[in-house]
């Protein structure tokens, strides 16, 4: 690494968060969740928001999350990100690259205030990105979405299999209902979610799915 390189303890990056969640009480209670990886040197944190709830379409609530992610081995930037989980089928739900979102190098110093205000944008943004989720459940999944979709998450020809074999849990609608015209986008997006979500076991993999699916 360069002389410049400065560790960022995974515990010092979950804890930056945290100080400003508590600094932000219309978050509410808030459950966290992290993943060790790499023999140390990648960490994975969720933060979800039980009681900030949204509803898609009736009875699929889904709730905020913050994605923290660190690295030891110089593969990550520390990285802070909002997303969503899916209550319904416990899918985790990625947010496209425009919304709030903060990165820093490693040869920066950990600002606080900035990850704060950047929480605060990202909860007052969420909800236009709700606005768009309901959206996607009252239109059809077109074939040139779908094949966008696939082009951007660039599946190994075994991913893609598992993913036609996918049943939507809420819907038992499949990828080749879409030939019906009964897969709405809303639909498509969480068939792809659950599979990123329960089928992919590797993390760093996982991670990489994430990232390519934000574009979709």
């Amino acid at each position: 690494v360069s002389p410049g390189y400065q560790l960022v303890k995974h515990e010092d990056a979950i804890e930056t968060v945290i100080q400003a969640i508590d600094k932000s009480p219309e978050f509410g209670k808030y459950d966290i969740e992290t993943d060790i990886f790499g023999g140390g040197g990648k960490m994975k944190t969720k933060i979800t928001f039980p009681d900030v709830k949204y509803n898609i379409g009736k009875g699929d609530p889904i709730y905020p999350t913050i994605d923290i992610k660190n690295s030891y081995d110089t593969g990550w930037q520390y990285e802070v990100r909002f997303g969503a989980f899916r209550l319904i089928c416990s899918n985790g739900l990625v947010i496209g690259k425009s919304f709030a979102f903060y990165v820093k190098k490693h040869t920066q110093s950990l600002d606080q205030e900035a990850v704060q205000q950047i929480l605060i944008k990202g909860m007052e943004e969420f909800s236009e990105q709700t606005g768009i989720w309901k959206k996607w459940a009252d239109r059809v999944t077109t074939s040139s979405e779908y094949e966008y979709a696939m082009k951007e998450l660039d599946l190994t020809k075994k991913e893609q299999e598992a993913v036609h074999e996918q049943v939507e849990i809420s819907s038992n609608l499949m990828l080749d209902d879409m030939k019906t015209k009964s897969l709405s986008y809303w639909v498509f997006f969480n068939i792809l979610s659950q599979y990123i979500t329960h089928h992919v076991t590797r993390p760093i993999r996982k991670a990489k799915l994430e990232s390519r699916a934000r574009k979709i």
